[in-house]
């Protein structure tokens, strides 16, 4: 993987200097409140340092689906006071991400101080990656953190654009997600078992360049892709047809997880054996992709 700057790599003494931080506070509301502080609480570490360390911090952050229209059911506002509880420090709202608004209560805030910019999607350029909008945003600031990396695959104004505008850095969060990919995809530990839950062509093709030995599909391993990468094997590895209905219970049950790398840890000379797990309610058959192609593994039924 390549080599990434990180906060380490920004100057130890940031007082006074303005950092616009994309995080993801896209977060799932009811009856007017956050009802899973999660993706609050993985940006606090980023922004904590970040405001200790003298910088003012300005988070972007989508939230919702706004299209363009400005909605208060979408504003990041409401999103201000449960940051604010979760961080213990005073947390501002400005009301716009960009443009002569936010520019100046941007300058009208001190050293350590954190604010949270409006919903970027308010403005439509944000999805369109627009780079009038992007150079907007990026006035706002003199670097750029990008620790959004649920956000990250998306070459939006706030996500791609203002990254070749400003000299940019991984965030904490961000940092320890590209880690944890290179320890899985770059130079694993084995066996590794891949969780196959979409048919995008870029997510397949990550998983093809995997070397996965197990495979954990949702009605997927008839996929090209798949096939593909069994036939470069001179084998296929081991697979699980989930199912739809079956896939959350494949995460949750660790049991699985372990008979699975018992199996992986086998090798593939088991071309035919099948292996029942039970786990109350459903039954799920394991086992191994014959090496002529054909399939002895199938789901459970409900």
């Amino acid at each position: 993987m390549p080599s990434f700057k990180t906060l380490d790599d920004l100057p130890s003494d940031l007082r006074g200097k303005r950092v616009l931080v994309r995080v993801d506070l896209n977060v799932p509301m009811q009856d007017g409140a956050v009802s899973d502080a999660t993706r609050l609480q993985a940006v606090l570490p980023t922004v904590l340092e970040l405001s200790d360390r003298g910088a003012i911090v300005l988070l972007l952050s989508h939230f919702g689906r706004p299209r363009g229209q400005r909605r208060p059911d979408m504003s990041t506002a409401l999103l201000v006071r449960p940051l604010s509880d979760l961080a213990g420090r005073s947390v501002r709202f400005i009301e716009d991400c960009a443009g002569p608004d936010a520019e100046r209560a941007v300058t009208t805030m001190t050293a350590g101080s954190i604010g949270v910019l409006e919903n970027t999607r308010f403005h439509a350029g944000e999805e369109a990656n627009d780079p009038t909008l992007a150079k907007a945003i990026a006035a706002l600031g003199d670097y750029y953190v990008n620790d959004a990396f649920s956000a990250a695959h998306r070459a939006h104004a706030s996500t791609e654009g203002v990254a070749h505008l400003l000299p940019s850095f991984a965030g904490r969060a961000m940092e320890a997600e590209l880690k944890a990919l290179e320890a899985a995809l770059g130079n694993p530990e084995r066996p590794v078992a891949a969780v196959v839950g979409g048919a995008g062509d870029g997510f397949l093709d990550a998983v093809r360049a995997s070397g996965a030995d197990v495979y954990v599909t949702a009605d997927l391993r008839h996929h090209p892709a798949l096939e593909a990468r069994e036939e470069a094997r001179g084998g296929t590895p081991y697979l699980v047809d989930a199912g739809h209905w079956a896939t959350e219970w494949l995460w949750l049950r660790s049991a699985r997880a372990e008979l699975l790398c018992e199996l992986s840890g086998r090798g593939s000379s088991l071309n035919t054996d099948i292996s029942t797990l039970r786990t109350d309610p459903w039954d799920f058959l394991i086992g191994a992709a014959a090496s002529d192609g054909s399939s002895d593994i199938t789901g459970g039924t409900p």
